[in-house]
C-alpha cells in the first residue's frame, strides 16, 4: 500500500509573500505621490495589516496617507498666499479655511494613528 505524501508549504513565508503582493498593489498609487521614506514607512503598517487579514484597513491606509500628503501642500500654499494666515505669527489668527484644513489633517492623522500608520 502506498501512501500519498502531503507537503505543507511554510505558511510563515507563504503568509509573508502574499502580504508583500498586496502591500505592493494597495501601495500602487501611493508611489505615485508619497516622499521615500513615508512610502516605507506606510509599507511597514500596511504590511503588517495585510498579514492580519485586514486588507480593508490597510487600503483605507493608503488612501488616508495620500490624502494627509496632498492636504499637506494644500495647507502650506494656503498659508504662504492668505493674508490672514500669513500673518499668523503677528496675530495668532487663522482663516476659517485653515481651520478647515486643520480640522480634517487631525481627522486624517487620528485614522492614521488608529490604523498603526505614522
Amino acid at each position: 500500500m502506498n501512501a500519498t505524501t502531503t507537503i505543507i508549504p511554510r505558511t510563515d513565508a507563504l503568509v509573508t509573500e502574499l502580504s508583500a503582493q498586496m502591500a505592493d498593489v494597495l501601495m500602487r498609487d501611493a508611489m505615485a505621490c508619497l516622499p521615500e521614506q513615508m512610502l516605507r514607512r506606510t509599507r511597514t503598517a500596511v504590511e503588517r495589516l495585510c498579514r492580519r487579514g485586514d486588507i480593508r484597513e490597510a487600503q483605507a491606509l493608503v488612501a488616508d496617507q495620500v490624502q494627509a500628503w496632498c492636504l499637506s501642500g494644500e495647507i502650506s500654499r494656503h498659508f504662504h498666499d492668505c493674508p490672514i494666515c500669513s500673518a499668523a505669527d503677528i496675530d495668532g489668527l487663522i482663516c476659517y479655511v485653515m481651520a478647515d484644513y486643520d480640522r480634517r489633517e487631525a481627522v486624517l492623522h487620528n485614522r492614521i494613528a488608529a490604523a498603526g500608520g505614522f
